[in-house]
């Protein structure tokens, strides 16, 4: 009985997910809409500059260059193949449009991968790219949050921002340590040896699930050691050029959020919307909204009003911010 009682509870589990990841973002949103003076959140639509607003959202696909040349650096890394920036351009466009469905931009990363394993036939190399890409963009996070924080003055909810510290701190701790294992793993053989064996057990588990699901394992080669695979991570000097593509992506988003204030008459240090951007990213990439709305509202009136701004022009600025997001998908989607 005891059995039967955890396969049921494990079924759920699934359909959990699903129904948080459908449910929260209008649940949230309608908690926000109760506590907005709608008719203060008009005025402050109509009195947005247009100009400054447009000139905001012209910066978001900058994000999508840098990702694209980001993808490209690391392909040269991983698989020794300087690809046409071109070619990364439409594909990362494209894989970002088709991220919307899923959370945490895995459509994104499904979807490279994919691409790139056909035209190399490097599957591990890709999955590495794709993992490193993640871990350095969430170091680039944590560097820009913590360097940040002691030049703002916050106005309201200075716990908050005590809480945002303490959790980069532990994500900083706990990526030092990861960053340290791979590090180990490339260069003592004893740590090699442990990476082989772990390597050689992954491999009879994929070849095991693809049995099952009668897929065909013919091209399947050995996988290489984890080691040799995560060995440009062992690299120092390969991974600045990665983190700072990763600060570079930031960097404009907080330009374009700078502006947005701008538009709605909010003047702040562009350190603030730097520090906002960063945050946001944690958040919206967690798993648990569709296409992170709802939370990136939250997040935005909690985060801008720590300084200050309204709650009235915090959800308009995500607004804002989430029409810029729209015209990226928008770009991938006319690009496939």
């Amino acid at each position: 009985m005891a059995y039967g009682e955890k396969e049921v509870s494990v079924s759920w589990l699934p359909r959990l997910r699903r129904v948080i990841y459908w449910v929260l973002p209008p649940v949230i949103l309608a908690v926000i809409l109760t506590r907005i003076d709608l008719a203060l959140l008009m005025e402050t639509l109509r009195g947005t500059n247009l100009w400054f607003y447009a000139l905001g959202v012209c910066f978001f696909p900058m994000t999508l260059l840098i990702g694209a040349v980001r993808w490209r650096v690391l392909i040269r890394q991983y698989v020794g193949v300087t690809e046409r920036l071109g070619f990364l351009f439409r594909h990362y466009s494209i894989g970002l449009s088709v991220s919307i469905f899923l959370p945490g931009q895995i459509g994104m990363d499904i979807y490279r991968i994919a691409l790139a394993s056909r035209r190399y036939q490097r599957y591990t190399a890709n999955i590495a790219i794709a993992l490193e890409e993640k871990f350095l963009s969430l170091v680039a996070v944590i560097g820009l949050v913590l360097g940040t924080t002691p030049w703002l003055t916050v106005e309201k909810a200075a716990s908050v921002l005590g809480s945002i510290i303490d959790v980069a701190s532990g994500v900083l701790l706990g990526g030092g340590v990861a960053l340290a294992a791979v590090w180990l793993a490339t260069r003592l053989a004893a740590v090699r040896r442990i990476t082989t064996l772990l390597t050689n057990r992954l491999q009879r588990v994929f070849l095991s699930i693809m049995h099952r699901l009668k897929m065909d394992t013919s091209r399947i080669g050995q996988l290489p050691p984890l080691g040799q695979v995560f060995a440009p991570m062992g690299r120092p000097a390969q991974l600045l050029p990665v983190v700072a593509l990763s600060v570079g992506t930031f960097l404009s988003l907080a330009i374009g959020n700078q502006l947005f204030l701008s538009a709605l008459g909010h003047e702040f240090p562009f350190i603030v919307s730097l520090f906002v951007v960063s945050v946001l990213f944690f958040a919206v990439s967690l798993p648990i909204s569709f296409a992170g709305f709802g939370v990136r509202e939250g997040a935005y009136i909690l985060l801008l009003g720590m300084f200050g701004v309204p709650p009235e022009s915090g959800l308009v600025v995500s607004f804002f911010a989430l029409s810029a997001m729209l015209v990226n998908y928008a770009i991938g989607g006319i690009l496939i």
